[in-house]
């Protein structure tokens, strides 16, 4: 499929501009092809809308990949593909999101965050948080510690909320500590919400900033000062 968008880009440079999205998949590339070049053929946002429900999922992608005009009218379909199981899918309607900047679809990017694999995590808490969504996605991250399989996506995210310039042998945390982990967190978060939405890191001298919020043996260097937690 990329070797025939490239085809297609080709062909639309060279003039070529179909006037329908046409009934094959080769089509339709086409068509989105020279609908991102600045083609306005008759009911083109009939034919986005039909790439954004296709069946074959990179169809539905290079619909979101490419700009939509009047995005607004398709933030029902574009918040669909955000609940599809295929990652690749979920990332292309995150970037829509973020250029289209579709507020009214916070509330189900927020959801998905909630249930996001590892693949596409990072990339909807980055897009909740390009909506105002910061002390909404860092609840939600420390929600999800207690999962082993993403805890190495979320944790070093949550270490970034304290004020540090690097860190090592932050995320190997044994699986049987997780849910603690992730109870330590929570109440963390909730106890500096007015930083965190402010968008302010938090001192590695506050008092409840223990070592128990990052693995066994980790450690965070400070410029100017000695690493934390301080040598036993």
């Amino acid at each position: 499929m990329y070797l025939l968008m490239r085809a297609a880009d080709a062909l639309v440079a060279r003039g070529y501009s179909p006037d329908q999205s046409g009934g094959t998949s080769g089509g339709m590339v086409l068509w989105l092809a020279s609908v991102a070049h600045g083609a306005r053929p008759a009911q083109w946002q009939e034919g986005i809308a039909q790439a954004l429900t296709h069946r074959i999922p990179y169809i539905r992608e290079l619909a979101m990949n490419r700009p939509i005009t009047e995005a607004e009218r398709f933030a029902d379909a574009i918040g669909e593909n955000l609940k599809s199981s295929n990652p690749n899918v979920q990332m292309s309607a995150c970037g829509a999101i973020r250029r289209a900047n579709l507020t009214a679809l916070r509330p189900q990017l927020a959801e998905v965050l909630r249930h996001a694999t590892a693949q596409s995590f990072a990339g909807c808490a980055a897009t909740l948080d390009f909506l105002g969504g910061r002390f909404e996605r860092v609840t939600i991250q420390a929600s999800r510690l207690a999962e082993p399989a993403i805890i190495a996506s979320i944790l070093p995210n949550l270490i970034n909320l304290l004020e540090h310039d690097g860190y090592s042998s932050c995320c190997n945390i044994p699986t049987n500590e997780t849910a603690a982990l992730a109870a330590r967190w929570k109440t963390f978060v909730e106890s500096h919400k007015a930083e965190i939405e402010a968008g302010k890191r938090i001192s590695l001298d506050a008092p409840d900033v223990t070592p128990e919020l990052i693995a066994p043996g980790g450690r965070l260097s400070r410029t100017g000062k000695p690493d934390w937690p301080p040598a036993q």
